[in-house]
């Protein structure tokens, strides 16, 4: 689809103008990038310039438009700009070409997304804090979380739009935090508005010091800090002390259950490693952010509690009693662990050293919830029982959170601790079980170990 060189969307008649969005709009619908060239990309961000048309005209537009796409939301018919910014969240993928993200800045299509993502934060006023949210602040938010895909993706690898959105997202970030964080338990919508938040800031500030500098800066830097500290900390601490699900249901049935809620895990490990890019490369971010009430404490403690668990985890699954994923009556060997060749051996459970194992192949996300360490053996023995192989996944699966939460918390403690003696100190008296960055090393180094297998 190309358009004319000398084409100008502003300059044509409305029901061409209506036409050509919902050419692009039908084109989206297919994921049809491959028919989008330089141009017509540049036709489409024109369309998001059009003013709006008369109202005598607006309704016999809209109704053809209904009648070529009955299935699309009433408030897209509203304008040809609503159907053209619609294209473009769906044609904004994350692997789109080099070209497009960099005309999608140039020709002011971010900005246009940060406009719109404004509009939406800007209904809900100065009133940031737990609400009961209606439907038309849900339908709200559920737009704010396609802008910031679309954000996310066209800051994906690419250093020029991540300079463009670094100043002018702050301080909409910061009021998307406050406010999804104060409702995420209530909302889904909310907690998902929330992990679109934290990617786009992890693009902005991976390996950047400066933008590192700018997003903490400024009347709103030290509140994002904390709102995002917090979200870590509680979303970290509530997910550690639930209960594991049951899973008799679902063994019933045969087949796996899936976790009862993934969101508080994305959120803590999103969160964490915000924290960690901020405070990698700036010496004035970590003295910030080790300086937030009580956080030094928590951290530590968060680390303590998930380091053990993923300890105690281990210890169950070499148990001979039977009880772990790696044990079995009847059939252990002397040190109480199923017999194996060594080609299951090689393939079921890979370890990355030390006492601790992250899991078996193929090697998981850090981000994904997935079978660690025993899960592979249980399930050559799901035939012999279904509730103990759902319970070695269950198991399994917190071995492989509890791992991860507790590299991520201790790398953060390492990076606010690596050019302050006093602050090493302080978080070594706060270590358990021993006073000592041993625990903090071994786990980290096993966790990075793990990732070179992905």
């Amino acid at each position: 689809l190309a358009a004319p060189s000398r084409s100008s969307a502003a300059g044509l008649r409305p029901a061409a103008v209506s036409g050509t969005a919902a050419l692009f709009y039908a084109l989206s619908r297919d994921r049809a990038t491959l028919l989008l060239d330089k141009a017509g990309l540049g036709l489409l961000l024109r369309l998001l310039d059009t003013p709006d048309i008369r109202p005598q005209q607006a309704d016999r537009l809209r109704q053809r438009l209904r009648n070529l796409f009955p299935d699309v939301p009433p408030e897209l018919l509203t304008s040809a700009r609503r159907l053209a910014m619609a294209a473009l969240l769906s044609l904004g993928i994350r692997r789109a070409s080099p070209w497009f993200k960099e005309a999608i800045r140039l020709q002011r299509g971010l900005d246009h997304a940060l406009e719109a993502l404004r509009d939406d934060l800007d209904y809900f006023g100065d009133d940031l804090g737990p609400q009961e949210l209606n439907e038309s602040m849900l339908a709200r938010l559920a737009r704010a979380r396609e802008f910031l895909s679309l954000l996310e993706n066209m800051s994906y690898k690419c250093p020029d739009n991540q300079q463009h959105l670094v100043a002018p997202c702050q301080p909409l970030l910061l009021r998307l935090m406050r406010l999804c964080s104060a409702n995420r338990t209530a909302a889904p919508t909310a907690a998902a508005c929330l992990l679109s938040g934290l990617q786009l800031l992890i693009n902005l500030s991976h390996d950047n010091a400066r933008a590192a500098e700018l997003l903490s800066t400024g009347s709103g830097g030290a509140d994002l800090l904390e709102t995002i500290a917090n979200l870590a900390l509680d979303c970290g601490e509530d997910d550690g002390a639930e209960a594991p699900a049951s899973t008799s249901a679902s063994a019933s049935t045969g087949t796996a259950a899936a976790p009862a809620d993934n969101t508080k895990f994305d959120l803590t490990l999103l969160s964490l490693g915000v924290l960690i890019n901020l405070a990698e490369h700036s010496d004035e971010n970590q003295r910030r952010v080790s300086r937030l009430p009580g956080l030094i404490d928590r951290l530590a403690e968060l680390f303590n509690v998930r380091f053990l668990r993923a300890c105690s985890h281990e210890l169950e699954e070499h148990l001979p009693d039977g009880s772990g994923a790696g044990g079995g009556s009847g059939s252990g060997g002397p040190d109480g662990r199923t017999e194996r060749n060594g080609d299951e051996d090689e393939t079921s459970s890979r370890s990355v050293g030390g006492d601790l194992e992250f899991g078996g192949h193929p090697s998981p996300s850090p981000f994904d919830r997935r079978v660690g360490a025993g899960g592979a053996a249980a399930s050559r023995r799901m035939q012999q029982g279904g509730d103990a192989f759902h319970s070695a996944l269950s198991r399994a699966g917190e071995h492989m959170e509890d791992s991860v939460v507790a590299a991520y918390a201790g790398l953060l403690l390492c990076c606010l601790a690596q050019r302050d003696i006093r602050l090493a100190a302080l978080i070594r008296t706060r270590l358990k079980p021993q006073p000592s960055f041993v625990p903090v090393l071994s786990c980290v180094t096993k966790f990075l170990s793990f990732l070179t297998l992905a």
